[in-house]
């Protein structure tokens, strides 16, 4: 990578997919190996749905960090159950990651920076 502007592209090739994400985002099957970026000074929602509403295969993986001022909530829908250390669902702030895994049919697991 030469310069910043190539970092979208340099990590694209390199982690599968980085993508900018904004509020009510549902994570989705595509969204395998990747990393999204929530980008905004306001808070807001990422879902994980369960399999009738969007079917992501179980051993999913993404990452997900806050690049800006706006706090990550991470929300189930449906029948998806949402697991992570002391309930703990939402980012601590700017430069916060989060790894997302699929353990179940509709089970989720977050860990990371949250709170």
């Amino acid at each position: 990578v030469s310069t910043i502007s190539d970092f979208d592209t340099a990590s694209n090739t390199v982690i599968g997919g980085f993508d900018v994400v904004g509020d009510g985002y549902d994570i989705v099957e595509s969204d395998n190996n990747s990393v999204l970026s929530y980008d905004s000074a306001t808070d807001g929602d990422i879902v994980l749905n369960d399999n009738s509403t969007s079917a992501v295969s179980i051993g999913f993986r993404c990452k997900v960090i806050q690049v800006n001022d706006g706090l990550v909530t991470f929300q189930t829908s449906g029948s998806a159950t949402l697991k992570s250390l002391n309930g703990a669902v939402e980012t601590f702030g700017e430069g916060s990651m989060v790894d997302v895994i699929k353990i179940s049919t509709n089970g989720w697991l977050i860990s990371g920076d949250i709170q």
